[in-house]
């Protein structure tokens, strides 16, 4: 079965039963099997305020964001006995086919740019992009959870559209043009369901 990428955003971590829903997403969409790439959240906020006092190069401050998706990625684990670990290229091609793995970023990510090209180091390219990008490398099923619905005035949401109102990272539209298959979803809701991005 065909890999999904799942983006969890940062803003999520404040629910009690984010676990709860995420997995019942999973089963219900059988979105198996599934790597499930965490946003920063609060924890990358207080790298870009380091940042801003501390004048970081652009590659200490990409470093700093990644370990800070790691720890979040690190406490969903915690949580739930069924999310495993992935921390290398080399798993992530071996999950199970009913797996639900959350991606440890730090060497992973190292080791897909070794034979890709690599991230761009910006705070225009946040999981949002890291999430596209890891779903190109791996032809995979992409899929955005949000706190938040695309607004309805966006009747054939494109990716470049949900970057220009903020609902995605700048980056985005570039690292996604090449996928064929990204989705939107606001886990906040009750009863979650998804939403296609349209493909330009």
């Amino acid at each position: 079965m065909a890999l999904t990428i799942i983006k969890c955003g940062g803003s999520l971590l404040d629910l009690s039963d984010l676990v709860q829903r995420l997995l019942a997403l999973v089963d219900r969409e059988s979105l198996q099997p599934a790597v499930v790439v965490v946003g920063g959240g609060a924890a990358v906020d207080l790298v870009r305020n380091w940042d801003q006092k501390h004048c970081l190069s652009a590659e200490e401050s990409h470093e700093l964001a990644i370990h800070a998706m790691a720890l979040n990625a690190r406490m969903l684990i915690s949580l739930h006995s069924r999310l495993c670990a992935v921390t290398s290229v080399d798993q992530v091609a071996g999950l199970p086919s009913q797996a639900v793995a959350v991606l440890i970023p730090d060497v992973a990510i190292q080791q897909l740019e070794i034979g890709n090209a690599p991230l761009p180091r910006s705070w225009h390219v946040t999981s949002d992009s890291i999430a596209a990008w890891l779903a190109t490398i791996y032809d995979a099923r992409l899929l955005l959870l949000k706190s938040a619905d695309m607004p309805e005035s966006l009747i054939s949401p494109r990716a470049v559209d949900l970057a220009a109102v903020g609902l995605v990272d700048p980056g985005f539209p570039q690292l996604a043009s090449e996928l064929t298959n990204i989705e939107w979803c606001n886990l906040r809701c009750q009863r979650a369901s998804i939403r296609r991005i349209e493909i330009p």
